[in-house]
């Protein structure tokens, strides 16, 4: 094994426990459908917070023959990029109890900052496939990261309905886009 599948174990480890968190949460929210009602916004976010975190694993287990010196300060831009995510799933399925509220006003309130977590994770993504692995800032997949993290920003900005689920709309596309362009058909 060498140094990078030593440290992609603490990576996937996270990630997975995002994972968990996500799937916890959702099945959290749907028990307690009878408090706060269920919207369609806030699980499609979850699913898409749910696709970049499986996304982020099967990127890191193919880049297992990557071979480099690594500091401690590419561990640490690594790492952060995986709490990024990680914070992303933490926080996108709020867990909050309020009659008043249903899962939508909760997800403006709280869940939404999922939504700046997952664009940092996307803004760091360059600065990591640019230091880490040598990409050029205008390679396709790190102009792909720039994009989805522009519409983040510009969702997590807006404050009506109607721009919510356009601008979830157009994160489904973009992710579908992404998922082309940047996820490797098959492992060897």
């Amino acid at each position: 094994m060498n140094t990078f599948e030593h440290l992609s174990i603490t990576f996937i480890l996270i990630l997975v426990l995002g994972v968990t968190r996500i799937v916890s949460d959702v099945a959290g929210a749907f028990l307690r459908r009878h408090i706060s009602r269920l919207h369609w916004v806030p699980l499609t976010w979850a699913l898409l917070v749910l696709v970049w975190l499986v996304q982020t694993i099967w990127a890191i287990y193919g880049l297992r023959e990557f071979e480099a010196a690594w500091d401690i300060v590419d561990f640490a831009i690594q790492l952060l990029g995986v709490l990024f995510l990680f914070a992303a799933a933490c926080t996108v399925v709020p867990r909050a109890h309020d009659h008043d509220l249903g899962l939508f006003e909760l997800f403006q309130r709280d869940g939404r900052w999922a939504l700046l977590f997952l664009a940092l994770f996307f803004l760091l993504a360059v600065v990591i496939n640019h230091r880490l692995y040598g990409v050029d800032y205008w390679y396709i997949g790190n102009l792909e990261d720039m994009v989805l993290a522009v519409i983040l920003l510009i969702i997590l900005c807006s404050r009506s309905r109607s721009n919510w689920a356009l601008g979830t709309w157009l994160f489904i596309v973009a992710t579908l886009v992404a998922m082309l362009i940047l996820t490797p058909a098959q492992l060897r």
